[in-house]
């Protein structure tokens, strides 16, 4: 399965199979949950029968719902915001995402947790996102690094056990310098990341610690190490300072639809005003009502 981010998906060959695991890393506020949010929404738009499993160990399930909500709003700019954007939504994610929103998860809640899922759905779970690994590791005993060590192998093992792939994003080491260059030893807990997980990919946002009013939206994904061989792969996103969309710089048919890229690109010119979602999903409406007759 691809991820959805063409720059990346065109080198990793054969892309995402079942039984890896992948860990993002990024400093605190970079956005790696939404990240995964947006992974998840653009698999789903990929793949209409993928069954998915998104254990959200940091936020409740309505909190995650008003990001994918926001999300989706981007996405389809026609659906008037409210009532119909909610049932729009919920549409498009109800018979592919399952959220599970326990703050601590156990490996045996997590294979029960999938049992539960395949069974409701009838059919296996081809994506695990597990947000994050931090998280998941305080399900485990022991010192910091073996805590770690033990969560991800126990990820990977569940991984090979139920033939899915799993993604989980990771902190950075809060010594590594927001703004510079991200190597794979400045992931938390490196070591065991380099050598069990599958990919190791980094999220790179020009704009941490920087106002509102002085953010590009400029962000890069890179590919810190893969056993597909496509190290140091990187991908441009231009990100919606608003809807939370994680727009490619280079982008898939199924995506085209309209100029997502100038959309999230508007709403760095819009986002110094203060602009609700509301406003935001409303003027790119507005704007792209040509288009969409």
């Amino acid at each position: 399965m691809k991820l959805g981010y063409a720059d990346i998906d065109n080198f990793m060959r054969p892309n995402l199979i079942p039984g890896d695991v992948a860990i993002f890393g990024a400093r605190t506020g970079t956005g790696k949950t939404i990240l995964m949010s947006n992974i998840i929404y653009r698999m789903i738009a990929q793949y209409p029968d993928i069954n998915i499993l998104f254990c959200s160990l940091e936020q409740t399930g309505n909190q995650w719902f008003e990001r994918g909500q926001r999300i989706h709003g981007f996405y389809n700019p026609g659906i008037v915001e409210g009532t119909e954007l909610l049932e729009s939504t919920t549409q498009f994610y109800k018979s592919n995402l399952y959220v599970m929103d326990k703050n601590r998860i156990t490996p045996e809640d997590m294979r029960m947790v999938i049992r539960q899922t395949e069974d409701e759905r009838q059919r296996k779970v081809d994506l695990c996102v597990v947000d994050y690994l931090g998280y998941w590791a305080r399900a485990f005993s022991g010192e910091a690094y073996q805590r770690t060590a033990d969560a991800i192998m126990t990820m990977k093992e569940i991984a090979k056990d139920v033939e899915a792939i799993f993604l989980s994003p990771a902190q950075l080491n809060r010594g590594s310098t927001p703004g510079s260059k991200i190597e794979i030893n400045a992931f938390r807990d490196s070591g065991v990341i380099e050598e069990t997980a599958d990919h190791a990919i980094a999220i790179f946002n020009e704009d941490h610690g920087k106002p509102m009013q002085e953010r590009t939206g400029n962000l890069r994904l890179e590919v810190m190490k893969s056993r597909t061989g496509a190290d140091g792969v990187s991908q441009e996103i231009q990100y919606a300072l608003t809807s939370l969309a994680m727009i490619p710089k280079g982008e898939y048919p199924v995506f085209k639809a309209h100029n997502y890229q100038q959309m999230a690109n508007d709403e760095v010119n819009w986002v110094g005003n203060n602009f609700s979602f509301e406003e935001i999903h409303r003027k790119h409406r507005e704007k792209n009502r040509d288009l969409m007759s």
